[in-house]
């Protein structure tokens, strides 16, 4: 039972501010707080806020007073442009402070949002579980961070202060600046005029309310005499694999786009190796600013490396299933950008 606030890292974001939706839903007298570097959504002006990085430890030590229950979803998240010492920064030595903070004050339950990045390496995978390993050579900086982070995560699962940590796959829904968000910049700039890859590779996504959901039901179980999370990393999704363009089809189709036809694509291989050319024509900048151009070897096999999960662990330990319908999530998801999109 939650006997103390939760502290919310990164709680004004994408995934954050849902996270604390399902707080407020499942534990409507629990005291919420927020630690962001931006203020909170309007639906959140009554939560409390701790306005600061999770870089500064001070900061971390702040908002920790007094928390039973810490859930580590601030992050940098990005697959490219980012320089390396700046994800180092947040994602590793945020999640350092954020723990050393939390043991300091005696936090009982430290849920950290991971990424399906942690186990990928330049090969497909395929209905892959839990038991994968960490691979021995990560596809970018971003991958590197976050298994940093998850890993000193899980190691200071203990008895007085239980971790697991959550790795959503492709996140998508409302308000989504990741993978909508830089879709439907790219289809209003006119830059897919062709697809890339021959449509067969399957990615795996899952509705941000899922995502949410699964961390505040988490909460519960870390709380709990006989935690079955404890200690364990899981991913999250809801519904099958599909290939990333087809996926978001419909999306494009309701607002008005044109997608280009299955017929029309760049072959892998030449992706791939236009990739590396941008990756060697841009390494004497990169060396010295830490910049990664968007078009590279990791990004060009996220869209043509087959990435799918069985997420069979996380719905048997937590007892119960998605909480939002996948055919409604998107339904909704389609609506809310129709009433925002330019016609």
């Amino acid at each position: 039972m939650i006997s103390g606030p939760v502290l919310v890292t990164g709680g004004s974001g994408f995934l954050g501010s849902r996270i604390v939706d399902e707080l407020q839903i499942r534990y409507p007298e629990a005291p919420i707080r927020i630690l962001d570097l931006v203020p909170p959504k309007d639906r959140h002006r009554g939560v409390e806020f701790v306005q600061g990085d999770i870089a500064d430890r001070g900061t971390c030590d702040q908002a920790c007073v007094g928390v039973e229950t810490v859930i580590h979803c601030a992050s940098l998240i990005d697959w490219g442009a980012a320089a390396r010492k700046r994800l180092q920064r947040t994602n590793v030595r945020g999640t350092r402070n954020m723990l050393d903070a939390a043991t300091a004050v005696g936090v009982r339950a430290f849920i950290y949002t991971s990424s399906l990045d942690v186990v990928l390496d330049w090969g497909p995978i395929v209905d892959g579980d839990e038991s994968l390993p960490y691979p021995a050579q990560h596809r970018d900086h971003y991958s590197r961070s976050k298994t940093a982070a998850e890993q000193m995560t899980i190691a200071a699962d203990c008895a007085t202060m239980r971790t697991c940590s959550i790795r959503p796959c492709g996140m998508f829904g409302e308000d989504d600046p990741y993978h909508i968000g830089r879709f439907l910049q790219a289809l209003r700039a006119g830059q897919l005029k062709m697809r890339v890859g021959d449509g067969s590779t399957r990615f795996e996504h899952v509705y941000v309310g899922n995502v949410a959901w699964t961390h505040a039901a988490a909460v519960a179980d870390l709380l709990g005499d006989a935690t079955a999370l404890a200690g364990n990393c899981y991913f999250v999704t809801d519904r099958p694999a599909e290939n990333f363009l087809d996926f978001f089809a419909p999306l494009a189709v309701e607002l008005g786009f044109t997608l280009p036809p299955p017929n029309r694509y760049l072959p892998t291989g030449i992706a791939r190796a236009l990739g590396a050319a941008v990756e060697f024509l841009t390494w004497p900048i990169s060396r010295v600013s830490g910049w990664t151009p968007s078009l590279t070897r990791a990004s060009v096999a996220a869209i043509t490396t087959d990435t799918t999960f069985k997420t069979d662990r996380i719905w048997s330990d937590l007892g119960q299933g998605p909480k939002y319908d996948p055919e409604l999530s998107m339904r909704q998801t389609i609506d809310w950008y129709k009433q925002r999109e330019p016609a």
